[in-house]
């Protein structure tokens, strides 16, 4: 079988196609990620609004960002979380932030188990920790756990 002068041509240029496609999405991926690691870092330190006698109210970052923060309020006790609320949001997803924040049926499974545990019942501080943030609202969930953990910080 003889291989021509353009079957060489047609493999090069299928293999710098596939070369080209693999470095966009190399580069998307790492534009992806240092934007995530951007919003991460903003959201490490939750602002202190308001000191309560047995809590805080923190603005903290989420799907919204700087533009439209959150503001958590986040009450203790005997070494426990006894209340948190989310007392503004509004720069959170309307189907997935919302959704998780006020507790209702069209919350994911995850959404839901977060929301159960760490919302809607008082939690002991250690339970905060290794907490799975991967509720279908990322970015809104770790802004609240964060402001949880400054609360349990400034407590102690």
């Amino acid at each position: 079988m003889e291989v021509s002068k353009n079957d060489y041509q047609g493999k090069a240029e299928q293999e710098a196609a596939a070369e080209a496609q693999k470095k966009k999405e190399e580069a998307a991926k790492k534009a992806e990620e240092a934007e995530k690691k951007a919003m991460e870092e903003a959201i490490k330190n939750p602002t202190i609004i308001e000191t309560l006698p047995n809590g805080y109210v923190l603005e903290t970052q989420g799907f919204g960002g700087d533009a439209n923060p959150m503001h958590i309020k986040v009450l203790l006790a005997d070494g426990q979380v006894t209340s948190v609320e989310v007392i503004k949001a509004d720069g959170e997803t309307e189907y997935y932030g919302h959704e998780l924040i006020k507790g209702t049926e069209l919350m994911s499974p995850e959404g839901k188990a977060f929301y159960d545990k760490y919302l809607a019942a008082p939690f002991a501080y250690e339970d905060i920790d290794g907490v799975d943030i991967k509720t279908g609202s990322t970015m809104t969930t770790k802004g609240i756990v964060i402001a949880i953990r400054q609360a349990i910080e400034l407590s102690k």
